[in-house]
């Protein structure tokens, strides 16, 4: 096997891996969006229903970056890998979208922790 072939395998796992995550973050989103509107419909403050909006916008902005990180893993996913990617800018983008998956997860998890502390507050 060559090492274009061996880091074409390690790039496709490594994209396979991303859009698993980036599902799993959909799924949580989808189901804080749910617990929200269980709570949007039960009778609250003025300044928890702000709050509850607040969180709508939270959510809402993660499924677009969740949708956008799906797209430029796709993009990626398409390119060929040449032999040498770390010379074209390759490995530059594959590392960038390595950060990107990895600050999405971090944020995700700050917004889904506030989020919670915000329905036991209810």
């Amino acid at each position: 096997m060559s090492i274009a072939e061996k880091n074409n395998e390690h790039f496709v796992q490594e994209q396979t891996a991303w859009l698993k995550t980036l599902e799993r973050l959909r799924l949580e989103n989808l189901l804080l969006k749910n617990k929200l509107i269980e709570i949007i419909k039960k009778e609250i403050s003025k300044e928890q229903l702000e709050r509850a909006e607040f969180f709508h916008g939270l959510f809402l902005d993660k499924d677009t970056v969740i949708a956008l990180l799906r797209r430029d893993i796709a993009r990626q996913a398409a390119k060929a890998v040449p032999d040498n990617a770390g010379q074209n800018g390759y490995m530059h983008e594959q590392e960038k979208l390595k950060d990107d998956i990895s600050r999405m997860e971090k944020e995700f998890t700050t917004v889904k922790e506030a989020f919670n502390r915000f329905v036991t507050s209810i």
